[in-house]
């Protein structure tokens, strides 16, 4: 990964097939909804170097907790709007009882993106 330009960086999770860089499917981070937004916005670098660099076809920025939502619209206020944003979807899992949903599917800068409740 470093001839690519990635460094050393390690995401939480990786979908891939070994050795064959056609087959990086995914690449995943999670967050606690009471992570900072620094460190959410860092992740979210990470998850686009990954598809720009090592061909990952998507990315999932995964945020958890009772407050998740919230958590996703602060990151987006907060995000410079000529960040790339290509690929990338935003999930939250917010109630126990209930499966992980995907909030928002990112295209190209985060210039025009708004969400609700």
């Amino acid at each position: 990964m470093r001839e690519r330009g990635i460094g050393s960086k390690v995401p939480d999770m990786l979908v891939h097939t070994p050795g064959n860089m056609n087959g990086n499917y995914a690449i995943i981070e999670v967050k606690s909804c009471e992570a900072s937004i620094t460190a959410i916005l860092e992740d979210l670098s990470k998850i686009s170097q990954f598809i720009d660099r090592a061909e990952y076809k998507r990315g999932i920025q995964l945020i958890f907790g009772q407050d998740a939502i919230t958590c996703v619209n602060a990151t987006l206020r907060r995000a410079p709007s000529n960040m790339k944003c290509h690929g990338i979807e935003f999930w939250v899992h917010d109630t126990p009882e209930e499966p992980a949903r995907c909030l928002v599917a990112l295209q190209g800068h985060l210039a025009n993106v708004k969400l609700g409740r």
